[in-house]
Parts: structure tokens; C-alpha cells; sequence
């Protein structure tokens, strides 16, 4: 894979991307998960229209400019975590379903989980793993068995994040198996004895 396919491949797989692609296959197979189109909306803004922000922020604050690829990536956790917290708390607010509030804790959890591996142990566990597997875990679960077959999105994941030399393997699978973990505690906590309608 060459450098420029690299960098292709990072832009189309960036977690708003396969969030954005998420949230639609919601709507159109199980969208009883929305209670209303403004949860959609909502869903939306935080998922993905929000942690995208982080980008151009990211070249316009020259504080933030300066620190390259490692200060883009820092305000892109900051930008993706407020943005799932909100989504967390628009949930209670507009009393939307267990499933969209297992999809919202299950994105808050694995960024609180990627933030202290970034920020307190030092690990730069992959956001970019984690914004794929996040998407399919919950896909596989809420909408069909069959999105599994998406996890075969993260090979160019890996094989871009490897030769850009952004992350190492453990990295990777670290950043990977983090949503599964979230989305585990999420369903034992939002979806009684994990029946999904």
C-alpha cells in the first residue's frame, strides 16, 4: 500500500465517516432506534458533525497548529468526547430509546477509555481502530449479525495506520477492542437480558 493510498484510506474510514454511515443504516433498517428525526439529527451533530470540528480548529489555533499531527490528535479526542457526552445527555433530555442510549455510552466510554490511555498511561491506543470497530460492534448487535463482515474494515485501517507509522499493531488492536468492551457494559446496562426489538 503507498503512502498516498494511506492517506486515502485514513480519510474514508475516519470515525465521523463510519459513524455517519452507522447512524444511516439505523434509519433506514431500524428506526424505531430513533424515537424522533430530531434524535437522528441530534445523533447527527455529535457523532459526527461535532468531532469533525476538531480539524479545521485544528489549523486555525496556532497553539494547536504547531504541535502537528500529535496536537490535531489531542483535540480530536477533546472535540469527539464533548461531542458523545452531549449526545449521552441529549438522550435523557429527549427520553430517546435503551438502544440510542447504549449507543451514546458506548462512544463516551471507549473515549474516556482512549483518553487515559493517551493522556495518563502514555498509549497511543488507535482512535482511528476505534472509530471502526465502535460503529460495526453496535451494528453487528442492533441492526444484523451480518455487519460483521465490516470488520474487514479495519485491515486498510491497519495496514494505512502501519505504513504512515501512526500506530503500532498492539495499538491498533488496543484501539479496536475498546468499543467492544464499551459496548459490552453499555447492552448490561441499557438492554434488559440483551433483548433487542
Amino acid at each position: 500500500m503507498s503512502i498516498k493510498v494511506s492517506k486515502i484510506f485514513r480519510i474514508l474510514l475516519l470515525a465521523p465517516v463510519i459513524g455517519a454511515i452507522m447512524l444511516t443504516a439505523i434509519m433506514v433498517f431500524r428506526q424505531h432506534i430513533f424515537v424522533s428525526v430530531l434524535q437522528f439529527v441530534l445523533s447527527l451533530l455529535c457523532i459526527v458533525i461535532f468531532p469533525l470540528l476538531a480539524y479545521p480548529i485544528s489549523y486555525i489555533v496556532p497553539s494547536i497548529r504547531k504541535k502537528g499531527r500529535d496536537g490535531q490528535r489531542e483535540l480530536a479526542i477533546v472535540f469527539s468526547f464533548i461531542g458523545y457526552v452531549l449526545g449521552f445527555a441529549f438522550c435523557f433530555i429527549f427520553q430517546s430509546s435503551p438502544e440510542q442510549k447504549a449507543m451514546f455510552l458506548t462512544y463516551v466510554l471507549s473515549a474516556t477509555l482512549l483518553a487515559l490511555f493517551s493522556f495518563v498511561f502514555k498509549i497511543k491506543a488507535s482512535g482511528h481502530a476505534c472509530g471502526v470497530s465502535g460503529p460495526v460492534s453496535y451494528s453487528t448487535f442492533f441492526i444484523s449479525p451480518w455487519c460483521a463482515i465490516f470488520y474487514i474494515a479495519l485491515v486498510p485501517v491497519f495496514m494505512s495506520s502501519t505504513k504512515l507509522k501512526r500506530h503500532t499493531l498492539p495499538q491498533l488492536f488496543i484501539g479496536a477492542i475498546i468499543p467492544i468492551v464499551a459496548l459490552i457494559i453499555s447492552i448490561a446496562i441499557f438492554i434488559p437480558l440483551g433483548i433487542v426489538t
